[in-house]
This record gives C-alpha cells, structure tokens and sequence, in this order.
C-alpha cells in the first residue's frame, strides 16, 4: 500500500505504520485527525509467588519437625520441598505488557501491545510526533 504523495512517514516497521494521517496497526487503521492523545499503558503479568513460597514454608516446617527423627529420608524429604520452593521462586520473573492507547472523541482504545518497552515507545514518540505535525 503506498502512502499518498502528502503523507509524511514518521514509523514504517514490522507491519506498524504512522504517518500524519493514520495509524495501521497489524491491519487495524486509526485516522490521526480522530486522535486526541497517545498514552502507554502497563500491565504486571508476573506470576504470583504464593505458590513457591508456601512449598518453602510446609517444608521448613516439616524439616524442623524432621530432627526429633533419626531416619534419612525424613530430613531428605522436607529439604528437597525447600530447596525447590526456592529454586521456584528464584525461576519467577518479572513480565510486563505495554500497550499503546489512544484517546479519541469515542472513548480510549488499545491499539498495540507488546512485551518490549522500547518498541512500544518508539511507536509512542511517532504517534506524538504525527499529531504535532497535524498542528
């Protein structure tokens, strides 16, 4: 699709398209002159902890219950649920979603949504850039 001969490009990658005019977003097309304002928005996708940590904890307890007994295999057991409790917990990162919105006259809409935060800037900064060129 060529952009018409008026159109100033200001982002052209990855099947992400700003120019003075509009907003093509994975084949989904936003007029600019209908924008009001671009804001990011984020969401913490990170798993919860809770699961890790009530393995540590059941474990710790079982373990200092574990040394009145003298067999292995009741120390083992208990140290084992620790020990993956905390590797568990240490495997949790931190995972964000950014979403560029766009206010217009009809309320906000998410128009585009990543994982990476600077991607999702860069689209900000040309959508910002296209509605001071508009004027």
């Amino acid at each position: 699709m060529e952009a018409i001969a008026s159109e100033k490009v200001f982002f052209d990658k990855h099947g992400i398209k700003v120019t003075n005019a509009r907003f093509i977003a994975h084949k989904q097309t936003y007029a600019m002159a209908s924008v009001s304002s671009v804001k990011v928005g984020v969401a913490d996708l990170t798993p919860s902890k809770t699961g890790p940590i009530v393995l540590i904890v059941i474990g710790a307890f079982w373990l200092l219950g574990a040394f009145s007994s003298s067999g292995l295999m009741a120390k083992f057991m208990p140290l084992a649920m620790v020990a993956l409790g905390v590797w568990w917990f240490r495997s949790i990162k931190p995972r964000f979603e950014y979403k560029i919105v766009l206010t217009t006259s009809s309320g906000e809409t998410t128009a585009l949504t990543s994982n990476s935060e600077p991607d999702i800037r860069v689209v900000e900064d040309a959508l910002n850039q296209a509605i001071v060129y508009r004027g």
